[in-house]
């Protein structure tokens, strides 16, 4: 008889939360840019993949509707986003 769960053969007492977590947790502590860099990233392939979710993320964490007016005259960058920001955003992408 085969000890475990159904979430690959690990044993029913052990933790649920998936292995990738621990990943996401060190990169929250150790580096938070490349967390916010693999976090937009994700939420991009989320959208090509058609998640409605991820859309509305970044409808909802993306830059203010009038900062993309002259969007297509000017090739300047974007204002940085805040700190507190990117965190949340990673924070919700990862969720």
């Amino acid at each position: 008889m085969k000890r475990g769960s159904a979430e690959g053969g690990r044993p029913a007492g052990e933790a649920k939360n998936p292995e990738w977590r621990v990943i996401v947790d060190f990169l929250r502590r150790a580096d938070q840019a490349l967390l916010a860099r693999l976090a937009r990233k994700m939420v991009n392939h989320l959208c090509w993949s058609g998640v409605a979710q991820a859309q509305e993320l970044l409808r909802r964490f993306g830059p203010p509707a009038g900062a993309l007016g002259g969007f297509m005259k000017d090739n300047r960058p974007l204002a940085k986003s805040q700190a507190e920001g990117l965190e949340r955003f990673a924070q919700a992408a990862f969720r």
